[in-house]
């Protein structure tokens, strides 16, 4: 029986540093957008994921999503997800000269349908795409019902009004979401913070949620600093607010 658990926790352990690598380097610059993450699974594998990447010479592709559950199971399909979102982006981009984030998941929705997971199976993101030329970001979102936070440089965080969007699901025999898009105008400076609900439900030992609007409140207090400076202070924030809890759901902001 030891040498069995043995063998199954080396095998975690390796399926978690595959993991680990799919993800970006870490602090990265592409075109005119400067990336800053975490990453951290409640147990070897994480069922959340995220990725940033050109997708051109003028515009920038990200994503952040939530596979439901978390452990091995969770990580699969979120290597399918993966995988499937960024074809989907490659298709759209060949087939029209203007694509938008609600068409590629619009793709993806059609794709997870044809796929043979379990019916119960599921999950929440929200993709964007950047134009360095316009400087507008443009986010649509599938069931993430945590509200980006707009970080203007020199003034006021506020929640982006979008629309969480409905789920990544087997329901396309049933029904056939509309998933819209939401346009941001960025300035030199502006910063936005996507994450997903394992930072907003965070408990702290008294069974207190950390709250998304708590967690605006934090970041009005911090004032103006650098990405990788905010990530930091969020950090200790995440770390303060568990101290004496158990994690329980895999946070990625």
């Amino acid at each position: 029986l030891s040498t069995y658990t043995k063998k199954m926790e080396d095998e975690l352990a390796a399926a978690r540093d595959i993991q680990i690598a799919m993800l970006p380097s870490g602090e990265d610059t592409v075109h005119d957008l400067r990336f800053s993450f975490e990453f951290i699974p409640c147990d070897e594998l994480s069922g959340d994921f995220l990725n940033y990447f050109a997708i051109d010479d003028k515009n920038v592709g990200f994503y952040v999503m939530d596979v439901a559950g978390h452990g091995v199971s969770a990580a699969m399909l979120g290597v399918f997800a993966a995988k499937s979102v960024g074809e989907s982006t490659r298709i759209k981009q060949k087939e029209a000269s203007l694509f938008s984030p609600s068409s590629v998941l619009h793709h993806f929705y059609d794709v997870f349908n044809k796929s043979h997971f379990p019916d119960e199976t599921h999950m929440v993101m929200l993709y964007g795409i950047y134009n360095k030329d316009s400087g507008k970001i443009t986010l649509s979102s599938a069931g993430l019902n945590c509200p980006p936070i707009v970080i203007p440089n020199g003034k006021e965080p506020y929640f982006a009004n979008m629309d969480s969007g409905f789920p990544i699901c087997k329901l396309g025999s049933l029904f056939e979401p509309e998933f819209k898009d939401f346009d941001i105008q960025l300035g030199f400076g502006d910063k936005i913070f996507f994450y997903t609900d394992g930072v907003s439900e965070l408990k702290n030992k008294d069974g207190e949620f950390l709250g998304s609007d708590r967690l605006i409140e934090f970041i009005k207090e911090s004032g103006p600093m650098p990405g990788p400076l905010l990530k930091k202070k969020i950090d200790r924030i995440l770390e303060n607010h568990l101290y004496g809890s158990i994690q329980t759901d895999d946070i990625t902001y």
